[in-house]
């Protein structure tokens, strides 16, 4: 509650919110509106955002003739849906996330780019060959979670009972685990580009987005030296530094906000492609979405 409070009279610039603080460090503290806000091009990022998730269901009824009711993990009809739905919830809560005010939270919004990138290679690599890459998806989770009751059993925790046990090891016997995130991403490139080439940007690719989006956000993700240096910030004097969320940002360090429209309007993309039976948007609805050039047109 007290760094709250800090903020709080942080955004409405009190000249106590740093006690002691000289009055030339004090004038070095941003004092900014939302990210949302920041720049024109992230504010076309936002009208960009707002206008491809009114293309999207809030829910999608689908069927499945698959046993067990199609609610098996490896069962196509039901995951495409549950990921492009995911994907949108997942750009919903970074649109949610520029529109707070100060501290500034680029960090954070670096962690959901980097889920909904992961949404976007996932769909679009599950669905060259749905049938045999949803079954290694599931073997590679399997995998996992044979991983974590081993630790859990090994802690003294009730874990998996021997058959469910059995059960995983036998699945993972029967398919492979799917590649990693770097090879699903090039396959799915390789993959699709042809087939969107009317209608995804010549220049952009999961590949070409990988290290900036995948790579880069992970020191995000963690408290590492690169994470935490952007919370030290020269003061007025040699030897003198404010600790706290106040860098003067660039628009590279925003970068996540115009990145995740097109990210989100690839797997759009590839949606209409694979299920124009259910309630996707088309190519020209997706592309609509980048046609107006101001966050008010």
């Amino acid at each position: 509650m007290r760094y709250l409070r800090h903020m709080a009279k942080w955004v409405g610039n009190d000249r106590e919110a740093y006690p002691g603080c000289p009055e030339t460090d004090r004038k070095a503290i941003e004092h900014l509106s939302s990210d949302a806000e920041a720049t024109p091009t992230i504010q076309i990022a936002m009208a960009q955002i707002d206008r491809l998730l009114t293309l999207v269901p809030n829910k999608i009824v689908t069927k499945s003739d698959a046993p067990e009711n199609g609610r098996e993990l490896h069962n196509w009809n039901t995951i495409a849906p549950a990921i492009v739905l995911s994907a949108a919830n997942c750009l919903l809560s970074l649109r949610c996330l520029a529109q707070t005010g100060p501290p500034r939270r680029e960090q954070d919004a670096n962690i959901l780019l980097r889920r909904l990138y992961e949404h976007v290679v996932c769909f679009a690599w599950l669905a060259i060959e749905p049938n045999v890459n949803c079954k290694q998806w599931v073997a590679y989770d399997y995998r996992y979670r044979l991983i974590a009751d081993e630790e859990m059993q090994q802690e003294g925790e009730l874990g998996l009972s021997s058959e469910e046990r059995a059960n995983f090891e036998a699945y993972r016997s029967a398919n492979k685990d799917m590649p990693n995130l770097l090879i699903r991403a090039r396959e799915a490139d390789n993959y699709w580009r042809e087939k969107l080439l009317a209608s995804a940007p010549k220049t952009f690719s999961l590949m070409s987005t990988y290290t900036a989006i995948y790579r880069f956000s992970s020191a995000d993700a963690h408290p590492s030296p690169q994470s935490l240096f952007a919370y030290v910030n020269p003061g007025s004097a040699a030897g003198r530094f404010i600790i706290g969320g106040v860098t003067q940002l660039t628009n590279n360090d925003r970068h996540a906000y115009p990145l995740a429209p097109l990210i989100f309007a690839f797997l759009l993309l590839v949606a209409g492609k694979v299920l124009d039976y259910l309630e996707m948007p088309t190519a020209a609805d997706v592309l609509s979405a980048f046609s107006q050039d101001g966050p008010d047109s």
